[in-house]
């Protein structure tokens, strides 16, 4: 059974801690000599059991101990050991930062550890530190090692959050874990003040469970079902006593490693939790867009950053706010998205009306695909398209021909080349077809274009002046005009406030924001 696993949580006899949080049963609380000795034989034994077990593949552990482990050397003396075994993709611990992050990374280095395979899930308790120390301490560890840090998101203390989120350097993810008597007490505006911080915080907020569990009692529509989950079969969570179990939350022994006389490959385990509600259980939950934000990395809530070539922006909604400006994170955003790929707009709007909204951050534009990809601009390639269509037979029908400039808008290069009409859907849909038009439609207004326009093609011709390959390419957008081009792209992202048919297809689910995450 554990031969076959991919990740392996492990906690050891540690109880005890530094920090004295209220909320914490183990806070505050001395260790004895004892209990040292037996964490440290704990360990050592689990180390044995690695080291001997041929698994099928390679794995990960994180320790997840109840109290401060970085505060002992020994536990920096077993980081280093797990490290160097091969087997070893990497290595894990909980920690709440309160060590010397410069003794550290001398003892890793000292030891010539690969510091790609050490990872960091670091909480921030705001009545021990203050948001500024423990963001420096974050921000000088990132530069060297991978780190997630997060903490309890409390109702009424949200400005402590957007403290921390100010303090952190804009490529460290920064989690929040719902308070877990309280998910019914955060308000609307709350919620999307947490989403926008933390793009899965709306996982916190929803129970999950799997279909093997009795779904005739589940009457709520926000509790999520899903097929698979992967405790017991790839994910293991080991006790310090040997005693393996699926995962944090179900306490059902499967066998131990050291007293059980064998283990059984056939072995069949059903969960029969009713929910599912904290990160390290419904994380083994199979097809969730949980995997495409954090990868291999899924254990440890760390987010996988990909290499990509270039980015294709949405405007409206996706960088704008509720008055149709630019936002200023989304412009810082920009700056620093800047650094990792050439950003390009995908747009409804015209090139005149994208440039006069996008002022803020045009010069870190390097073109785009305007007018739903009747017009394509690339400062790169220094190449332009446009897609005229015949307008004159249009703009004299008489249903047309006495519109006012209110609601007809006529989309054109030059008095010669005309890329399309915007006029009301009431009418646009009553026009017989015209050759080489499509019509497409948002609310009370449609435009006519030439047939081959679209920002899908739009980014396709862009990838191929430049050479981008599609699967490297990123793409956001917000609405319905979207998901044509959400739907094409292996990796698209659909905002935290998109429409959730929208949210359904697309890869991730974040604001702008928030891809510093996912990019190298």
């Amino acid at each position: 059974m554990i031969k076959q696993a991919k990740h392996i949580y492990y906690r050891g006899y540690l109880s005890s801690c530094n920090y004295t949080c209220y909320y914490c049963p183990f806070a505050k609380k001395k260790h004895s000599k004892i209990e040292i000795q037996k964490d440290i034989q704990a360990l050592e034994n689990f180390f044995d059991f690695i080291q001997k077990t041929i698994f099928d593949s390679d794995i990960s552990i994180f320790f997840t101990p109840y109290g401060e482990g970085l505060v002992h050397t020994y536990y920096m003396d077993y980081l280093v050991k797990f490290a160097r075994l091969g087997k070893i993709k990497y290595i894990s611990i909980q920690t709440n930062l309160s060590f010397d992050p410069k003794l550290f990374l001398s003892k890793l280095q000292e030891k010539e550890v690969s510091l790609d395979k050490i990872k960091l899930w670091a909480s921030f308790h705001p009545t021990m530190v203050s948001a500024k120390h423990f963001a420096e301490k974050a921000n000088y560890l990132h530069k060297y090692l991978d780190i997630s840090v997060g903490m309890v998101a409390i109702p009424g203390t949200i400005d402590k959050i957007l403290e921390l989120k100010q303090e952190l350097d804009p490529n460290v993810y920064l989690w929040l874990n719902a308070q877990s008597r309280q998910k019914n007490k955060y308000s609307a505006e709350d919620i999307r003040v947490l989403k926008h911080i933390d793009p899965l915080f709306e996982y916190e907020l929803n129970t999950i469970r799997l279909k093997s569990t009795n779904t005739k009692q589940i009457l709520n529509p926000s509790i999520k079902l899903y097929e698979k989950c992967s405790a017991s079969r790839s994910s293991f969570f080991l006790e310090a006593n040997g005693d393996v179990l699926p995962c944090h939350v179900n306490k059902k022994i499967l066998y131990n490693i050291y007293h059980s006389q064998s283990e059984s490959s056939n072995y069949k385990f059903t969960c029969t939790r009713k929910i599912c509600d904290c990160y390290l259980a419904y994380s083994n939950l199979e097809k969730t867009k949980l995997e495409n934000f954090f990868g291999e990395l899924l254990p440890v809530r760390i987010p996988f950053k990909k290499d990509f070539q270039a980015i294709f922006l949405d405007i409206d909604g996706t960088l704008t706010d509720s008055r149709g400006n630019i936002r200023s994170t989304a412009a810082e955003s920009i700056l620093n998205l800047e650094k990792y790929a050439p950003i390009y707009l995908a747009t409804s709007l015209s090139y005149e009306q994208a440039h006069k909204k996008c002022k803020s951050i045009w010069k870190n534009i390097s073109g785009g695909v305007f007018s739903n990809g009747a017009y394509i601009i690339d400062q790169i390639s220094h190449k332009t398209i446009h897609h005229q269509i015949q307008a004159k037979e249009i703009l004299e029908n008489p249903a047309v021909i006495h519109l006012s400039s209110r609601h007809l808008i006529i989309d054109k290069i030059d008095q010669q080349n005309i890329i399309r009409i915007l006029l009301p859907s009431s009418i646009a849909h009553k026009l017989p077809k015209y050759n080489n038009t499509q019509v497409t439609s948002e609310n009370a207004k449609s435009y006519i274009q030439h047939h081959s326009a679209s920002k899908t093609l739009g980014i396709q011709q862009i990838c191929q002046w430049n050479g981008y390959h599609v699967d490297f390419v990123l793409v956001v957008g917000n609405s319905q005009n979207d998901l044509e081009m959400l739907s094409k792209y292996k990796h698209s992202v659909a905002t935290t406030d998109a429409p959730q048919h929208i949210k359904d297809i697309a890869h991730y689910i974040m604001d702008i924001e928030h891809i510093p995450y996912i990019s190298k």
